[in-house]
């Protein structure tokens, strides 16, 4: 009974307008289609996980906290998550994390995938070398390109060695990771390409050598490309409309489609 009612309070919800604030986080909200509230509201628990951030927390405290407080969250009984379908997910610094934290032994084996949306996953190479060597050269100006260094610099302490697994997940094995990732990368983010060679490195794939390929799942990895957008493309609708905004909801809205089918017709059903 209560499972049925549950339902019928979903249905009632999904079938009343929303009623939206003009804030970045609701207006991005707006952005995900009925199937992906659908999602949220009765598919799932989504935990969003507070860390401790730089420059004054570096690497690897907001590791270990992400480690942490998932840990503490999956165990928390009045949740009442399935420990068979844990998915830890994020965006931009919160996708790097994702793939580092699952690597700790307290996570292992508990985190059935991994959802990284354009994360940086190599440390050992600078923003400038970055941007030399991006993808996606159309664009004049990228703002990683800009800030960069200052991130650079506030996260990675002096002296740290930068191929270390937990700062930099590209160095770590399919062992180490959870067996099913998805990686998202935005075409014109200078961080595309490591993230292109991370997931292909993971599914044992030949990277091309030239031209674009969209999107592809082979056995348990994911690879998708939301073209025509740059670093940070799932942020701030609630700010100037038009149709450059307007086409990046759209990027926006199949991409999280996309995921969500893989988790729903390829992860879970194994």
């Amino acid at each position: 009974m209560k499972a049925h009612a549950q339902l019928d309070e979903a249905e009632a919800w999904l079938s009343a307008p929303p009623v939206l604030s003009e804030t970045p986080i609701i207006a991005e909200l707006e952005s995900i289609s009925l199937r992906i509230r659908y999602f949220f509201l009765v598919w799932a628990v989504k935990t969003a996980i507070a860390l401790q951030k730089a420059p004054v927390y570096q690497f690897p405290i907001p590791t270990l906290d992400i480690a942490a407080i998932a840990c503490a969250a999956i165990d928390d009984e009045t949740l009442n998550i399935d420990k068979s379908r844990v998915v830890m997910g994020g965006f931009s610094a919160g996708g790097s994390l994702a793939l580092t934290s699952c690597q700790l032994p307290e996570l292992q084996g508990l985190i059935r995938a991994a959802v990284s949306y354009y994360p940086a996953v190599d440390w050992s190479h600078p923003p400038p070398v970055k941007w030399a060597h991006r993808l996606c050269t159309e664009k004049k100006s990228e703002s990683l390109n800009t800030v960069g260094p200052a991130l650079n610099w506030a996260y990675v302490p002096t002296g740290q060695d930068r191929t270390e697994k937990l700062l930099s997940p590209t160095y770590a094995t399919k062992q180490e990771l959870p067996k099913w990732v998805c990686m998202i990368g935005a075409q014109h983010d200078i961080l595309c390409r490591e993230a292109r060679n991370m997931i292909y490195s993971l599914a044992g794939e030949e990277v091309p050598e030239s031209g674009w390929d969209q999107g592809w799942e082979r056995r348990t990895y994911k690879w998708l490309l939301a073209k025509g957008v740059r670093h940070g493309f799932t942020d701030d609708f609630g700010r100037k409309q038009g149709q450059s905004q307007d086409a990046r909801r759209q990027v926006c809205e199949a991409t999280y489609a996309s995921v969500y089918n893989w988790l729903e017709t390829k992860v879970f059903v194994e």
